[in-house]
């Protein structure tokens, strides 16, 4: 079938027109074209910050990277030595305690984009376990991979330990209340470092 395009006048086949469209392909490149070089500034800027991700100080990361790039961004951008650890700074944990990001569309935890990328293989059944007991860490040598079944059993340690940690607190309290190993530092009561399987 033959149209008229109506920008140029020109009778062309159907083949020659977008669906839906009274201009012709050739007409509509060239309008677009035109819009683009009138634009320029306009285009620059906007291309430039569609390739930015706002963080709670300001700063930006670029959007195109990929996820090993991305998880080394993070580790030279996105950090800061927290007693031994790294922990992630201009971001807000989520409710669990995990500092998250996306990529693709897709919302990923940083701790398992690190260790997958820069540790070792990370299959989706694994978990990836702070050895630190410190969700914030996104340092590598503090991430080690487990089984779910791994995580669940070094979780029930970790419990039964603290819970001892407790009866031997309460004993000792009852025989000598000011004793120095009373309500010193951390005595088992931090976070747990195990996590639910996220996908």
């Amino acid at each position: 079938m033959i149209k008229t395009c109506t920008k140029c006048g020109t009778d062309k086949p159907d083949t020659d027109y977008y669906a839906n469209r009274n201009a012709c392909k050739e007409c509509i490149k060239a309008k677009a074209s035109a819009w683009y070089a009138a634009n320029a500034a306009y285009v620059s800027q906007r291309d430039t910050m569609s390739r930015r991700v706002s963080t709670t100080d300001g700063v930006h990361r670029p959007r195109t990277l990929t996820r090993r790039k991305l998880a080394e961004w993070f580790l030279e951008h996105r950090t800061e030595p927290v007693n031994g650890c790294l922990e992630v700074t201009g971001m807000e944990p989520g409710s669990h305690g995990y500092y998250s990001t996306r990529f693709e569309r897709k919302t990923i935890r940083l701790h398992r984009l690190i260790f997958a990328e820069l540790v070792g293989h990370l299959p989706d059944t694994d978990q990836v376990h702070h050895t630190c007991a410190n969700r914030a860490c996104i340092r590598p040598g503090h991430l080690q991979r487990v089984t779910q079944r791994e995580n669940m059993a070094e979780m029930q340690e970790r419990n039964a330990y603290r819970a001892r940690i407790s009866e031997l607190e309460s004993a000792l309290r009852a025989l000598s209340p000011e004793h120095t190993l009373l309500g010193g530092p951390s005595n088992g009561t931090g976070p747990r470092d195990s996590e639910a399987h996220t996908g």
